[in-house]
């Protein structure tokens, strides 16, 4: 009991010899002033509480708020009064505005009565003019400290090419040339800089000029609404998403989130998704000892935080020159205080990680940190930091939508391009189109590529009827000429079936008129593998069927001639018989040197579509050396056959036909040697290079085979009028140096 008595009374004695204590401290004010909104006035006091009970600092004196009376506005004459109050009131020093204009005027006002002034908030880089603003401070980095980091910002990510949009503002126009003084050293191209007031108008204009550009990477330097306005000026104009990346100041996520929370504002969670931007130093750890004496710690803003800061440098500063150099508070100066405020060194109790507190002869606070956020679906993200000239980056970030890596930061000018599946040209202005390889199935391709005369888009719309050239027309055109083309050969095959065994038809062979008719067949159904967008199989097949045409119609001009020579040129008594099935497996024989090559081409260099000059064409690694080993071939037994036609141009026309013979033989090589060469001296005029191929096959083939076969029509319909009497059917009687030839070997066989 007297042991209980005894530990009260020495309880009561130390509580009372406390309070007495502190009523005995010598009361030191500061005018907290602007400090009306959102509750800075209650933090205020609370953090000059905490500073009272810390038994480190100020020992013998006590803060307090030597100006409670609040003004009922903020305007400049009330704040200006308040200052004004606090100092006529004996205060050591001023604790704000957070406003820049308003602080420059507060600033003013205290150094001409020798008044330190510390802001938490002003970021004008004017207010580090000590020859206007000797004694002020601040404890937020300044606008100076933040341009340099956005351009550190746009740096990291190796961004060179970029424009800036900046408010036509203090604001504005200072972190503007902040920044350019860094992007400067860092080698930044700005590209422009687009200066706007905060009319929706102006940005408008603004956004269709950097759209022009085709930039996109855009800094944006601006108050907080601005930003908002911006975004959705931009959203407008389709500038919002892939590719563009706006990077923001510390504005930027106050404008775009409801709270210090971060949470998503709905109406622009879409257009900003992706933005990158600076932030005041967020706090990584709510559980220091400062911080936890606070409720609803999280729910505090940077102001609050800083504010802090703020008021702890005065306290530090004041614990300098009264403690620490043992001055009376009535002998301590503006200009005292001041030199004690630029050789404090203490740990933030906000931020007890970060380097010591410390102000440079400007009044500015070193090593400057802030923190780098990212806006995601979830709202404002931290994803790293900038500490006094270095970028860190710890977390992913959440590029605009359409955009999985680092985008690139090249400006992409305007583009025209053509798309197939709308069949129409286009302006790309912002860097989406990719322009496609013609090759597969192309969305979109070189404006260029629309009616050059070669088709690039699976659909054939780049190659329509408006094209001058037309390809659809030449379609048109070419398909009349070979279906008369058909028409004209089936017709002729009637023809020799039903005048086989008329004379005129027997002299020239029935078997060779057979073949020659069905090689033009053949041959003229080629012309439409040119038709539309090559493919590999349409390829090879073009190969094949034009090769093994003209072989076909080659050789069998060739074993028709060989035929004729080889009877009529016979001087022995024993005839020479050369029957139809010779002739026919001559003409093969004739044809295995193409049909091996052919073979060759495709097992051991296929012939397929690939992309050469831009576009899709039939080709292969040896494509020309197989295609004049065709030609060549073709030549040799032409010429043979010409030289064979020069020999029997004497024998009897109507079983030899060997002047008709050798006047195809010799059309076949010249369309040849004129038009090969024609060809491949075109180069890309794809539409007459086109056209000379499909004429010239049709060409080649009607032709030859008309100079075989118009006479025989004329003959049968003209001279004999299509009668079919009996002795119409026997040869005519033999004329020529050749008679006792033909004699001796009766009749071609």
């Amino acid at each position: 009991m007297t042991n209980s008595l005894f530990l009260a009374l020495v309880l009561i004695f130390l509580s009372f010899s406390s309070f007495t204590q502190s009523q005995n401290k010598t009361r030191l004010g500061l005018g907290l002033i602007d400090l009306d909104s959102d509750g800075l006035s209650s933090f205020g006091q609370q953090v000059i509480n905490v500073i009272n009970q810390d038994r480190t600092i100020l020992r013998n004196y006590q803060l307090y708020q030597n100006n409670p009376q609040r003004e009922n506005d903020s305007s400049v004459f009330s704040i200006n009064k308040g200052a004004l109050n606090s100092i006529r009131a004996g205060g050591f020093g001023l604790v704000g505005p957070s406003n820049s204009t308003l602080a420059e005027i507060v600033a003013i006002t205290a150094g001409d009565f020798n008044e330190t002034n510390i802001s938490y908030y002003a970021g004008s880089s004017d207010l580090s003019d000590k020859e206007i603003y000797p004694l002020f401070f601040r404890t937020n980095p300044s606008e100076v400290h933040q341009g340099t980091a956005i351009a550190d910002l746009v740096t990291y990510y190796g961004w060179n090419d970029i424009v800036v949009m900046s408010e036509n503002s203090d604001y504005g126009l200072d972190l503007t040339e902040s920044f350019i003084d860094r992007a400067r050293i860092n080698n930044i191209n700005i590209l422009q800089v687009y200066f706007y007031s905060v009319t929706l108008t102006r940005i408008e204009v603004g956004l269709l000029e950097v759209r022009d550009l085709g930039v996109r990477i855009i800094v944006v330097l601006t108050a907080e609404n601005t930003f908002r306005d911006i975004l959705r000026a931009a959203s407008k104009l389709n500038m919002i998403g892939k590719p563009y990346v706006y990077v923001g100041s510390t504005t930027t996520m106050e404008s775009l989130t409801q709270g210090p929370d971060g949470r998503v504002d709905s109406d622009y969670k879409s257009n900003a998704l992706g933005v990158l931007a600076l932030g005041d130093r967020a706090i990584p750890n709510y559980n220091t000892p400062f911080l936890k004496r606070f409720d609803n710690v999280q729910n505090l803003s940077l102001r609050f935080q800083y504010l802090a800061t703020a008021i702890y440098s005065y306290a530090y500063a004041l614990d300098q020159v009264l403690d620490k150099q043992n001055l009376k508070p009535e002998d301590v100066t503006g200009i005292e205080l001041a030199s004690a405020l630029r050789k404090i060194r203490f740990r933030d109790p906000v931020w007890p990680s970060d380097p010591p507190v410390q102000f440079d002869e400007a009044g500015d606070k070193l090593n400057p940190v802030f923190s780098i956020f990212n806006f995601q679906s979830s709202g404002r993200v931290l994803v790293g930091s900038w500490v006094d000239g270095k970028v860190t980056i710890d977390e992913p970030i959440t590029w605009p939508k359409g955009l999985s890596k680092i985008p690139d930061s090249s400006p992409h000018l305007l583009v025209e391009y053509f798309s197939c599946p709308e069949g129409e040209r286009f302006n790309d202005t912002r860097g989406l189109v990719r322009i496609q390889s013609v090759d597969g199935d192309p969305e979109n391709i070189e404006s260029d590529f629309e009616c050059d005369g070669i088709v690039d888009c699976n659909n054939h719309s780049d190659e329509n009827f408006s094209c001058d050239p037309s390809l659809p027309i030449g379609y048109i055109v070419l398909s009349v000429l070979a279906v008369l083309g058909i028409v004209y050969l089936l017709f002729c095959l009637l023809i020799i079936l039903r005048y086989r065994k008329r004379g005129r038809i027997r002299a020239v062979g029935v078997v060779f008129l057979l073949l020659s008719t069905t090689a033009c067949l053949i041959g003229i159904c080629s012309i439409f593998t040119f038709f539309g967008k090559p493919s590999s199989p349409l390829c090879v097949f073009r190969v094949w069927i034009i090769t093994l045409a003209s072989a076909l119609l080659i050789g069998s001009l060739s074993a028709r001639q060989y035929r004729v020579w080889k009877v009529f040129s016979n001087k022995s008594i024993n005839p020479v018989v050369f029957t139809e099935v010779k002739l026919t497996v001559f003409t093969v024989v004739l044809m295995i040197p193409d049909i091996i090559l052919c073979t060759c081409w495709t097992a051991f260099d296929t012939i397929e579509a690939r992309v050469e000059d831009d576009h899709l064409q039939c080709s292969s690694d040896y494509f020309l050396v197989f295609l004049i080993l065709i030609l060549v071939w073709k030549a040799i037994v032409s010429g043979f056959s010409s030289l064979l036609a020069f020999l029997s141009r004497n024998f009897p026309g109507a079983y030899s036909d060997a002047k008709l013979i050798g006047f195809a033989l010799y059309n076949e090589t010249i369309v040849g040697v004129i038009l090969i060469p024609i060809v491949f001296v075109l180069g890309d005029q794809y539409f007459v290079q086109w056209l000379i191929i499909t004429l010239g096959i049709l060409f080649f083939l009607l032709s030859t085979y008309s100079i075989i076969m118009l006479p025989k029509l004329y003959g049968i319909f003209v001279i004999d009028k299509g009668k079919t009497d009996s002795n119409l059917n026997e040869l005519p009687p033999p004329t020529g140096k050749t008679d006792t030839k033909l004699n001796n070997s009766s009749r071609p066989r």
